[in-house]
């Protein structure tokens, strides 16, 4: 600056004017940080605020890079070939009932089995839980409203096949 008025020497500069800066980027994180430290007031308020908009700016570029790839890759895949064991497993759903049968695929990995069942719903319709290491499901990201289809990824089909209680309550919910 070509003035003769210095920040911090002749006035006091506000944590919150930094964090303008950083929002019209104006200024990168790390001269931010550096500004925000300068102003000696506020400091612990001030740098988790900067530390949290770094994570939370971090984990939406990466959901934006992971929804560019996988609208790259739907353009090249090829759809699914017709098994008649789902589509006789898919009707059953056509009727109301009070109970419904499961669906289990079972094989070797890479062959498919994920993406098959993530197709059987519009996305953002199923809810996917990993149960390579859990030892049962973790059912508090469910919405009944959101979800109808539970994906049990890398389940062993024989630690679920003694749960019939539990897989009652979930048309239940």
């Amino acid at each position: 600056s070509c003035g003769s008025v210095k920040p911090f020497r002749d006035y006091p500069v506000q944590g919150a004017w930094v964090l303008s800066l950083l929002q019209s980027e104006k200024i990168g994180f790390a001269e931010a940080r550096g500004e925000i430290v300068r102003t000696a007031r506020d400091l612990p308020r001030l740098l988790a605020n900067l530390d949290r908009w770094k994570q939370e700016t971090g984990q939406m570029a990466l959901e934006a890079q992971m929804r560019n790839t996988n609208r790259q890759l739907a353009a090249v895949r090829k759809p699914f070939v017709e098994l008649p064991q789902v589509t006789a497993w898919l009707e059953h759903y056509s009727v109301l009932k009070d109970r419904y049968r499961f669906l289990v695929l079972d094989g070797p990995s890479m062959m498919g089995k994920t993406r098959l069942s993530m197709s059987l719903v519009p996305e953002g319709c199923a809810l996917e839980l990993n149960m390579a290491s859990a030892p049962q499901p973790d059912l508090r990201s469910f919405f009944a409203s959101v979800h109808t289809l539970i994906l049990f990824d890398e389940a062993e089909p024989n630690k679920f096949s003694h749960r019939k209680s539990f897989f009652k309550l979930l048309l239940v919910l």
